[in-house]
Formats: C-alpha cells, structure tokens, sequence
C-alpha cells in the first residue's frame, strides 16, 4: 500500500463530541497486537544511573558490525546521502522502585545500535526515545482530531510499519550528565523538543500532557516513554507547521488529521501498518480516557 501523501487529510467534521462505545471498543481490539512490553503506565520513569563510556562488545561482533556499516556507508553514499555515525543512548538495565522505573543509561553510536541489530548480535543494544500522541480541539465542534504521519521509509529505518503518531525521535545525548541521576523531567524536555521539530509549533501550544507508558519494543530493540498531549491550533496552522519542521519532506511524507468520530474507521483501515508503539499508543490513550466515549 502506497502512502506517500503529500496532502493533509482533513475529513469532514461532525457535530460528535463523544465516540460511540462500539468505535471505542473495536480501536482498542484493532491495537491489542502491538507486541510491546508495557512498564509503567502510572509511575514515575527517571535516570538510576548514567554510564559515559562507551562499552565495546567482544572482538568478533565488533568485526562483523565494521563490515555492516561499511556496507552502510556505501549504500548512502550511493544515494547521495553521508552517513552519520552519531552518539546514542542505550539502555543497560531497568529497575522497579516503589511502582516507578529507573533506568541505568550509557552511551554508544548508530554503528553499533543499528549494526547490532543487522546481524543479530546475542549482545542487544537497546535504545531510547520518547513519543507522543497528539490532539488539538476543534473550536467549532469541541471534538478532539488526532494527528498521524507517514514514514518515507526510503529514508529512514524500518520501525514495524509506515504510519505513525509524531512527535517521537531518540533522546539526545547531550541532555546526560551527571546530573542526570534521579531526573525524570529530561525525557520530557526533550520530548518538547522534537515536538518543535516535527509538529513546527513552538512548545508554549501544549496545554497538557500526560505520561501514557514506559514501553519495551522487542521488534526494535528500544524502550520509548511516551506522552499525550493537548496543542493549542488549527488545522490550518498545523499544515503550516507541518511545513516548517525539520523533518517533512525527510523523514515524514505526509500527515493525516483525523477528528475522533472517525478515528475507528482510520484505525480499521490503516492499522497493518501502523507500528507497534503506534497501536501501544493509541490503546493506552483510550484506556486512560473512557470519558471520551458517550454515554
């Protein structure tokens, strides 16, 4: 299936506040197959440690990663594109304190991250990011529409599927100190930030956010701490916002706003190829607000 849409889909609108309980019911059936590892959904996630050093893996598995990203720096340059081997944030362990989680963080790069990856290492390297589930409320209706975009994946790494929920990106290493340690606001804070990078708006257009989930994704070999969160907009600034973040016409192809009575209908047609943190995503979101159903 094709989605490479270079339009903003923005149905018709209705008068519906509430989604029916039926479309509730079947988008939460359509989403129980995300596969992911589900954490926390109430506690707090913060950094237990922070290692700076880069841990090398045995002689061999750094062999046979150099000889994948070789192989990647000739695939890139073949495209025209210059490989970038930039620092990473792994996760080496996580603990359960008192109903929250602490994550013991160190560094490594993409060569290692992804390469471990390619060639199956028995040594896994996961990673970290942080995502979102974004709304804003038409004015003239109060319905809630939701925001979706689709991956170029001719451009950027397989995630399990195309479509997905912006923002969402891997946490910056340059936010890790020392300082770090027992810190949990970092995530969000850099969750703002790739909030102005993908959505365009500058942060201040958030009027609330929630944590959804500290989720585990085996398929990618990443843990991701997600959020909610409400924008203050309108369709037609967010198409021009869309336009002016970092990442469209790169990363993102195109982008959907969908109001919440279409939302099953959406969710039906496209959930194949949505990827599991997406489906993690949208089924916690509803579970954590049954008042948007009708009653």
């Amino acid at each position: 299936m094709n989605l490479l849409f270079r339009k903003i889909y923005i149905p018709l609108i209705n008068s519906n506040r509430f989604m029916k309980l039926d479309d509730y019911t079947r988008i939460s059936e359509l989403c129980s197959d995300h596969g992911c590892e589900e954490l926390t959904k109430k506690g707090r996630v913060y950094v237990a440690s922070f290692s700076p050093e880069h841990r090398l893996l045995s002689s061999d598995l750094e062999e046979a990663i150099e000889k994948e990203w070789e192989k990647e720096i000739a695939k890139d340059r073949a495209s025209g594109r210059e490989p970038l081997n930039n620092k990473f944030v792994r996760v080496l362990s996580h603990e359960r304190v008192n109903g929250d989680i602490g994550l013991n963080l160190g560094l490594t790069d993409w060569k290692h991250y992804n390469g471990a990856k390619k060639i199956n290492s028995p040594e896994l390297i996961w990673g970290i990011g942080t995502a979102g589930f974004t709304y804003f409320i038409n004015q003239k209706t109060g319905e809630r529409t939701y925001v979706f975009a689709t991956r170029d994946t001719t451009k950027v790494t397989d995630i399990g599927g195309k479509l997905e929920t912006p923002p969402a990106g891997y946490l910056d290493p340059t936010m890790l100190t020392n300082r770090s340690l027992g810190e949990s606001f970092l995530f969000y804070k850099d969750f703002e930030r790739e909030f102005e990078e993908e959505i365009g708006l500058p942060k201040d257009r958030i009027v609330s956010s929630d944590l959804i989930n500290l989720i585990r994704i085996p398929r990618t070999h990443d843990y991701s701490v997600d959020f909610s969160l409400e924008v203050k907009t309108t369709a037609e600034e967010l198409q021009e916002g869309f336009k002016k973040g970092k990442k469209y016409g790169g990363e993102h192809s195109g982008h959907f706003l969908v109001p919440e009575h279409e939302l099953s209908s959406f969710v039906e047609k496209y959930s194949q190829i949505m990827p599991p943190r997406t489906k993690c995503d949208i089924k916690n979101y509803l579970l954590a607000h049954s008042e948007i159903t009708e009653h």
